[in-house]
């Protein structure tokens, strides 16, 4: 993946919830009490804001993956999902090498790549904007090992 906003060594999102947590926990310090129990209010609905947030982007992923392989005969793929640089980035996990080049040659691949095109295109900005092809990466083998990694979890 290639380096997103490199001047930038921030969210504008964390460094306002790093900024709130800093304010409410100064005035906990030089106040009251009940200041400390709005930083960890704040902090847990933050956290599950966030959760709630990935669990919808992971369904949306996976119903696109599960839409566009549905029919072709071809054993749907995993998807391993994360993040680099500030960009979202996928690895789909083939059974074999002829299931990956079939879906390759039926236009599967590429169909997941426009929707995922269209789902993260709005990460980045003008001068390096979210490109599906660097945040997509197309494996075969392992397959067993990574479906028991993900059942596990």
């Amino acid at each position: 993946m290639k380096p997103a906003h490199a001047d930038r060594a921030f969210s504008f999102g964390c460094l306002l919830v790093f900024t709130g947590m800093v304010f409410f926990g100064y005035l906990a310090v030089n106040t009251r009490w009940t200041y400390s129990a709005a930083v960890v209010g704040l902090m847990i609905f933050w956290l599950i804001i966030a959760r709630i947030r990935l669990g919808r982007l992971h369904r949306r992923n996976m119903k696109a993956l599960n839409d566009i392989f549905a029919d072709s005969g071809i054993p749907i793929p995993l998807l391993k999902e994360g993040g680099s640089y500030g960009y979202s980035s996928f690895v789909l996990m083939f059974r074999s090498e002829a299931d990956m080049n079939n879906a390759g040659q039926s236009g599967r691949i590429d169909a997941f790549k426009q929707a995922l095109q269209t789902f993260y295109g709005h990460q980045g900005r003008a001068g390096n904007p979210f490109d599906v092809n660097c945040a997509l990466q197309v494996k075969y083998g392992d397959y067993d090992r990574w479906l028991s990694e993900l059942t596990a979890s």
